[in-house]
């Protein structure tokens, strides 16, 4: 699973979003609606740190963008998901994530093509994939 879905999961699970009001990633069909719906990309990140047992920690970065015809709701959605977005050591899926935090305040971003207000935020995290948790030990097992 990539993190913007995970992430794109845990905002709707964290009754930030519905389902059906989120995209992930630029090639998403995005609503003709007014709003308000949140849209998840992945922006490129960090190198990721090599572990002595082969593993590796990944640090994407991310951008959060809310849309809505009203600015005032935009706002109140991207207050909500950057609110949802500090978060340490939780699973999603077979994503660990280390770390997950806002790495920006608020952007003012154009309007969209369909004449919708944005604000968007970005996030920086850190998690090592495909990794299930040892309940006896308390540890990480990759």
């Amino acid at each position: 699973m990539r993190p913007a879905v995970a992430l794109a999961l845990h905002y709707i699970a964290q009754g930030v979003i519905a389902a059906n009001a989120i995209s992930v990633g630029t090639d998403a069909n995005l609503p003709t609606t007014d709003g308000p719906f949140l849209t998840v990309l992945e922006s490129g990140g960090e190198l990721p740190d090599f572990t002595h047992n082969g593993g590796a920690v990944r640090k994407p970065h991310l951008q959060v963008v809310a849309r809505s015809r009203r600015q005032t709701d935009a706002a109140a959605v991207a207050e909500a998901a950057y609110a949802a977005s500090r978060k340490s050591n939780f699973l999603i899926d077979d994503i660990f994530f280390l770390t997950i935090r806002p790495s920006t305040e608020f952007i003012g971003l154009p309007k969209d093509l369909n004449d919708r207000n944005r604000v968007a935020f970005n996030l920086e995290a850190a998690y090592r994939g495909a990794t299930i948790l040892d309940a006896d030990n308390f540890a990480l097992v990759p």
